[in-house]
């Protein structure tokens, strides 16, 4: 298996997660703000958080400035939807991958192992493509 450079997009990935880092704000969020929820306001707060794949705050703060700035349009939402739909697939793709790179270890060398490694990198430029494609809509998006 040849060994291909990672891309920048790989690279800034949280381990374990397959997820990017989030761009540091200009200027940096230093005001915070305290309120109350119910338990079952809470937790449909974190479930719509969860299903943007975005942390609670980060959620909140977003969509708190959109509806402040007048950028929040009900024709989001079935782009949010498609974005969702996309990342599960790259999620997917990824597991895929590592499946792959698991059978190639356990195969006895020359065993088909050229081939499986090759389907595993192509499985991760697979999840790289479909990152950027995903990271393109989440820019549009307000």
């Amino acid at each position: 298996m040849s060994e291909e450079p990672i891309s920048k997009q790989a690279a800034e990935r949280r381990p374990g997660t397959g997820r990017t880092k989030r761009r540091r704000q200009s200027p940096p969020r230093d005001k915070t703000i305290d309120f109350r929820l119910t338990q079952q306001e809470y937790a449909a707060l974190r479930e719509a958080a969860n299903r943007s794949h975005w942390a609670l705050r980060a959620f909140v703060a977003h969509t708190v400035l959109s509806e402040v700035k007048g950028t929040r349009k009900p024709e989001h939402a079935e782009l949010r939807a498609l974005l969702e739909e996309l990342m599960q697939v790259g999620g997917e793709i990824r597991q895929l991958g590592v499946t792959l790179d698991q059978v190639a270890a356990e195969l006895h060398p020359g065993e088909l192992t050229q081939q499986l490694g090759a389907d595993a990198q192509a499985c991760a430029r697979l999840v790289d493509k479909v990152d950027r494609v995903a990271d393109a809509i989440c820019r549009r998006l307000p």
